[in-house]
């Protein structure tokens, strides 16, 4: 049985500030407290792939029981009420959110008990921060973060030299390990 279930966005803004600084995906958006790095790309667009998710899922289960908090971090937290801030339980959550178009902004996915954060973006990446032992199972879980790392900035390396301004995605990459984990963006 899927256990998920619509909290509130005060509910929601407490989660958010143990892990997450700001709502950024073009920024460092994660607080000294999370401190390792990684980076999904390319995403689903507003959501994580199928591979992607199972990994995430299959890292916080090594790290944490608490259940996954989803905000969508592209409105301002006045307006999260509106589109609803949700609870996940399981994996098939995300799915039954995914279905319901709940995924059709910006969104946060955070770990109740702080261990990581992940932000989508809709330049088709994730930023996800963590502790060290959460990106350590996540490296376990999904070998390719260190190619889907080396994808993002290739991609953002050749849109730069089309002429689109990239500035936001090198300084991504500054925060970034060269090979998760890895020690704390500074």
């Amino acid at each position: 049985m899927n256990i998920m279930r619509r909290i509130s966005s005060e509910d929601a803004a407490s989660v958010f500030a143990a892990v997450c600084e700001r709502h950024d995906s073009f920024a460092d958006p994660f607080s000294n407290l999370t401190p390792i790095r990684c980076i999904f790309f390319p995403t689903n667009g507003y959501s994580l792939t199928e591979a992607q998710w199972l990994a995430l899922f299959a890292a916080h289960n090594a790290v944490s029981s608490s259940r996954i908090v989803v905000l969508p971090s592209e409105l301002s937290q006045s307006d999260w009420d509106d589109l609803g801030c949700w609870e996940l339980e399981t994996a098939a959550d995300y799915w039954a959110l995914q279905s319901q178009g709940i995924f059709a902004i910006e969104n946060t996915l955070i770990d109740r008990s702080g261990n990581w954060g992940i932000q989508l973006s809709q330049e088709s990446h994730a930023l996800v921060g963590g502790t060290s032992e959460f990106a350590s199972a996540l490296l376990r879980a999904y070998p390719a973060l260190n190619d889907e790392r080396k994808a993002f900035e290739a991609h953002w390396h050749n849109r730069s030299r089309e002429g689109e301004d990239a500035s936001w995605a090198f300084s991504i990459e500054k925060c970034l390990p060269n090979s998760p984990p890895a020690a704390p963006c500074e």
